[in-house]
């Protein structure tokens, strides 16, 4: 049975050997990833942030290259002057002012 859980652990960093960054399942909200201690000594990659998976279920997240959504990923990376190693851009569009229609202002 150990066996069997350390080769799902090796098979999930294996999935981040690249730096990416990972969506969870349940809410899809993008995190920065770092090392998560799980059990006693067992660490896993996990949400930066520290936001829990349900029951602890290791397929529940999945190695992306989405840009990191979560705002307190981002506070945290901004902090300690990582950002560099986040993929995406760090602010989300709110409105594209490019491809925004034209307004009449006479009417």
């Amino acid at each position: 049975m150990i066996a069997q859980f350390t080769s799902v652990v090796a098979a999930l960093w294996r999935q981040f050997a690249r730096g990416e960054n990972a969506r969870l399942r349940e809410t899809g909200v993008v995190h920065a990833v770092a090392p998560v201690r799980l059990l006693g000594d067992l660490v896993v990659p996990g949400a930066r942030c520290h936001t829990g998976v349900a029951g602890g279920e290791l397929g529940a997240i999945a190695a992306t290259t989405d840009p990191v959504t979560c705002r307190t990923c981002l506070d945290i990376l901004r902090a300690r002057g990582e950002l560099e190693g986040v993929h995406g851009e760090l602010q989300l569009t709110l409105f594209d002012l490019d491809t925004a229609p034209a307004t009449d202002a006479g009417h």
